[in-house]
């Protein structure tokens, strides 16, 4: 059962798919982990009380909780489809958080959302991703303090399998560079995660990310630089991302 799981790993880490440049200062990806998969493929299991909205928290059915912060992640979700879709929205935002940190934060900040069953394995995979990391032509491993690296939940749905269990799917754009180097590139992506109920609260039970979809900048939109996305990325978010 572990190794099957194993076979399915996929988080929020990956690269691989998404960020594949050999100009200096962007990022390239030696892993190729990933599972990518298609949307329109990914979708919830059957179940009671499908919802499609904004991670926003606009017209929730029951208040989501998720107000404790344990190692940075936030937790103590409510245990109904509200407190899944916001915790499956707060964990995708924590991609940040888990790819800014150092080995030791890092582990905690994964075995805290994942299931005492999928955390290492999710762990391994996180960890390979992010060792898999290079800059320039010269392949340099990229240090987690020369990332620039945020990304933002946008919208949710999901499909209660059971009682205690959850498939939520998360469209989300990731912002990611390197400090000092001339651009950054933007990842839209759709994580899909199983979460269940675990110790009294919603854990990642699978992770998989799907490319898209993608909407097409406009094509006199000026680039960005690293140093600009940096700044305004840094800025209070809107909302809790759930």
């Amino acid at each position: 059962m572990r190794a099957q799981s194993a076979k399915k790993l996929a988080v929020a880490m990956v690269l691989a798919a998404f960020v594949s440049i050999t100009a200096t200062g962007c990022l390239n990806s030696t892993s190729n982990q990933h599972r990518s998969s298609d949307p329109a493929n990914a979708q919830a299991a059957d179940g009671p009380g499908d919802s499609s909205r904004t991670a926003d928290g606009t017209a929730p059915r029951s208040p989501a909780g998720g107000g404790q912060v344990e190692h940075g992640v936030p937790v103590g979700w409510s245990l109904d489809q509200t407190g899944a879709e916001a915790a499956a929205a707060a964990y995708v935002r924590s991609t940040a958080l888990i790819a800014l940190s150092g080995p030791l934060t890092r582990r905690d900040a994964v075995l805290t959302m994942a299931t005492s069953s999928y955390g290492p394995d999710m762990l391994a995979a996180v960890n390979r991703e992010l060792d898999g990391l290079t800059v320039g032509t010269e392949g340099r491993a990229v240090a987690p303090n020369e990332l620039v690296w945020s990304e933002y939940p946008l919208t949710v749905t999901s499909a209660m399998t059971s009682t205690t269990s959850a498939q939520v799917q998360v469209w989300s754009v990731l912002i990611v560079g390197i400090k000092g180097g001339s651009v950054a590139r933007q990842v839209w992506r759709t994580s899909t995660l199983s979460l269940e109920v675990e110790h009294g609260d919603w854990k990642v039970a699978d992770w998989v990310d799907a490319t898209g979809p993608s909407p097409v900048a406009l094509n006199d939109t000026d680039i960005a630089s690293v140093a600009d996305l940096s700044e305004v990325t840094s800025w209070a978010t809107v909302g809790d991302g759930a």
